[in-house]
């Protein structure tokens, strides 16, 4: 088993840029691509990823000046919002990690030959969505046995609900032949946001309002391109919070560049997907008949190309730093600031594109998901110390705003349990 940990483990620390490649390439090979077409796939998937994680972390420089102003006003700070990929990264460090992702691994395969399941998840980084949960009940109950059936569970549910959202998921990104199985957008995200738009359906007058941004862009012409919304909301953000000239300049043309450049990584990505699905649809059909609906489960970065979670994810990042003073909560958003773009996209899918509805639905959830979060810091402090992440004071982590982790969490306080 120490054999299994390190190798998965040395896979992991390679990052998912150089992980995807390396899947994606063994995915091609099981589904009888050419070795140098299944390489080139797998290229084009890491590439893109990392155009997508470099383009973020541009958003975050962007970011920066406004979030550290406000981060000092709020004198009841005094948890530290975790990033997620601090979290995610250290969720690895449990002793059932590596073997419960390889049995699960395992077993997806077997359930899709079987057709219990019509997800084939090769969303690995991902994990990290039923690792974190995982290792909060290490951390109370101290169970391996524990923490890897949760794993596993968590694995098989996140193809269950992932395949049940994949039409909405194809129709509004239009990623065919893919679904989005990462845990808590395709569990929680979607359905909350599902339930939001059929009470907006019901409310008169919003049930009325329809802004799409192709037709905003026909209707007021090019002042609504996603260059100019990037470059409006960068400056407004850094204007109210009284930067520096050179700041204001700077993150006003990084926001523009943002929303420029996301778009097209996202093509890279799907470029590279595109000849596995391909592959992969086609071995399934011979498999398991021309009927079969398999789907290859991806990551939830891959919505983020859309015009309107691009534009949904800038009018966020301000309301996000307001609802930190509005909500009776103990932190300050950094490190769900970092997640807001991802949080963007299943409001978009479910707001069939219609910005108001995406905002809103986003608005209401984040108001649930910061209030868990805060409720939750014990366990979140729990799970960081376990896990041997060193922070100064308690902890908070927005993933406690989705049910595999706050249903654990009630029944630690339920029972009474400390780390």
């Amino acid at each position: 088993m120490g054999a299994l940990y390190n190798a998965v483990q040395f896979v992991m620390n390679l990052g998912a840029s150089i992980m995807l490649p390396i899947v994606l390439f063994l995915v091609g090979i099981a589904f009888k691509m050419k070795p140098l077409e299944a390489l080139k796939s797998g290229l084009f998937v890491g590439i893109g990823f990392m155009g997508i994680n470099l383009v973020i972390g541009l958003l975050n420089t962007a970011i920066a000046g406004p979030v550290a102003y406000y981060q000092t006003l709020g004198e009841g700070f005094t948890i530290v919002d975790v990033p997620w990929s601090s979290m995610g990264a250290a969720s690895w460090a449990g002793p059932y990690a590596a073997i419960a992702v390889v049995v699960s691994l395992i077993l997806n395969v077997v359930l899709v030959e079987l057709k219990v399941v019509k997800c084939l998840n090769v969303d690995i980084w991902n994990y990290i969505h039923m690792l974190i949960p995982a290792g909060v009940l290490y951390a109370f109950f101290h169970s391996f046995w524990l923490s890897f059936a949760y794993v596993v569970l968590l694995s098989v549910l996140a193809c269950v609900c992932g395949y049940a959202g994949r039409k909405r998921w194809q129709e509004q990104f239009g990623l065919e032949g893919t679904c989005c199985s990462t845990l808590s957008y395709c569990m929680w995200h979607a359905p909350w946001c599902k339930v939001c738009n059929l009470i907006f359906d019901k409310i008169p007058g919003l049930n009325k309002v329809d802004v799409d941004i192709a037709g905003l862009n026909k209707k007021i012409g090019v002042i609504a391109d996603p260059c100019f919304i990037g470059l409006f909301v960068g400056l407004l953000l850094t204007l109210i919070t009284k930067q520096p000239i050179g700041t204001i300049i700077t993150s006003a043309v990084q926001m523009s560049a943002v929303m420029v450049l996301l778009p097209r990584m996202v093509n890279v990505f799907m470029e590279g997907l595109a000849g596995i699905s391909s592959a992969a649809t086609e071995v399934m059909m011979q498999r398991m008949g021309p009927d079969t609906d398999v789907v290859i489960g991806m990551d939830i970065c891959l919505g983020l190309g859309d015009p309107c979670a691009l534009t949904a994810t800038t009018i966020m990042i301000p309301i996000t730093i307001a609802l930190a003073f509005i909500l009776p909560i103990s932190y300050f958003p950094v490190g769900t600031l970092t997640a807001v773009c991802y949080d963007s996209v299943m409001p978009t899918a479910y707001g069939h594109g219609n910005l108001v509805r995406a905002v809103l639905a986003h608005t209401i959830l984040y108001l649930f998901v910061l209030t868990m979060a805060n409720w939750c810091s014990p366990e979140a402090t729990g799970f960081i110390r376990a896990m041997g992440l060193e922070i100064a004071g308690n902890g908070a982590y927005m993933g406690f705003g989705c049910p595999q982790f706050f249903i654990p969490s009630i029944i630690i306080k339920a029972l009474g349990l400390t780390a």
